[in-house]
């Protein structure tokens, strides 16, 4: 399979996938092979089934036909790295810019943007899902249909530097910022999150932390600023 159509397949590159096969091996949730056991799924082909799975709307007894496996292996292999992934890995490549890091992103916002001591862009975007079984109209959003929310802070690059997932679509986005770890990280330590009065933006959804009247102003103005998070969110959805 050619490098194109590995990722139109899998949504990622070869290189990418098989670096994220070296790291999965390190993950805690992936079982060592067993001498004289049921033999074990490769991490390669694991994930693998979990990109397709996640990236491609077919049905598990599909992919299970695919990757010459059982459906309930498909199932258990998609959750096994998912949950590396979350735990391990994600924290390794999504991180609050510091250091070096942290001086990268003022300069981007303040050379593309002309934002001072801008550090990130925060948004909020719709994940479809089924109705669930139980209380399905928590989840319906105001487009009409059933969501779970996912809110990302991004630089100028269109990196992701915080991403929080999980409220039902009905909620609204100012709920589930101050319901968010990065909320709260910066109410008990403001100096270390925002460190030198940095600050993020967003749209209109979200509250200032003080209300002065030169502060509202310039909010105002601050619309054509915040595209790139609509770019990286869009990107997201594009490749899944």
């Amino acid at each position: 399979m050619s490098g194109s159509s590995f990722r139109q397949h899998f949504r990622l590159s070869r290189p990418t996938a098989q670096r994220l096969v070296e790291l999965l091996g390190t993950c805690p949730e992936i079982p060592v092979p067993r001498e004289g056991g049921r033999p074990t799924v490769e991490i390669e082909k694991q994930l693998l089934i979990t990109l397709w799975f996640l990236g491609n709307p077919e049905c598990i007894r599909s992919v299970s036909d695919r990757f010459d496996v059982t459906r309930s292996t498909v199932l258990r292999v998609t959750t096994r790295i998912c949950r590396a992934l979350l735990n391990n890995i994600a924290p390794y490549f999504i991180q609050w810019p510091s250091g070096d890091r942290l001086l990268q992103a003022i300069e981007g916002f303040n050379e593309h943007n002309g934002l001072p001591r801008c550090i990130g862009a925060i948004d909020g975007t719709h994940i479809p899902i089924k109705a669930p079984p139980n209380h399905h109209e928590h989840y319906i959003n105001r487009k009409a249909f059933h969501s779970i929310q996912l809110q990302v802070v991004c630089d100028t690059d269109m990196v992701f530097t915080d991403v929080y997932c999980g409220w039902p679509g009905a909620a609204h986005d100012v709920r589930v910022l101050r319901n968010s770890p990065l909320f709260h990280d910066a109410e008990a330590r403001t100096d270390d999150i925002f460190p030198g009065q940095t600050y993020i933006i967003g749209d209109a959804a979200y509250p200032l932390r003080t209300s002065r009247p030169q502060q509202r102003r310039f909010t105002h103005r601050l619309s054509s600023k915040r595209m790139v998070i609509e770019r990286s969110i869009g990107l997201l959805k594009a490749r899944f």
